[in-house]
């Protein structure tokens, strides 16, 4: 528990060296404020639990293909374009991929087998990550 507050503690003085302490108070607001949960920052961090990664390492620019990463991006993109009305292009320049790559990412998504085990797993995780974001959006509306 005090390992936790010390954590805690230095992510808000870190939070406030880099935005400022007003930016910062009214971060924590909105984050308490259940009713305005930001959509695209509750989709990040449910694929970020779902899979054990950083957003870090999603987000990184780099040109090695890691399977998880590329996991990570797909259902990213596919949550954002139907839990978030972003378009196929803004949601290329968020993961760093131009459209037609989304484009195949939200395709991948919609013809998954489940008879073929990691596609079978990305369905799962899928599933998890939509059952959560049903019931932040059932909490918000009543």
């Amino acid at each position: 528990m005090t390992d936790n507050l010390s954590k805690l503690f230095d992510e808000v003085k870190n939070s406030i060296e880099r935005i400022g302490i007003e930016r910062t108070i009214y971060q924590l607001h909105k984050t308490n404020d259940e009713a305005h949960i930001d959509m695209f920052d509750y989709i990040i961090l449910c694929v970020c639990d779902e899979l054990k990664q950083t957003k870090n390492f999603i987000f990184k620019k780099t040109r090695s293909h890691s399977q998880q990463r590329k996991q990570a991006l797909i259902l990213i993109s596919y949550l954002l374009y139907t839990h978030n009305s972003n378009t196929q292009k803004e949601i290329g320049k968020i993961v760093g991929k131009d459209a037609p790559t989304i484009n195949r990412y939200i395709k991948h998504i919609r013809e998954l087998n489940e008879k073929i085990p990691h596609e079978k797993e990305l369905k799962q995780s899928l599933n998890n990550i939509e059952s959560n974001i049903n019931e932040l959006k059932n909490k918000s509306n009543g």
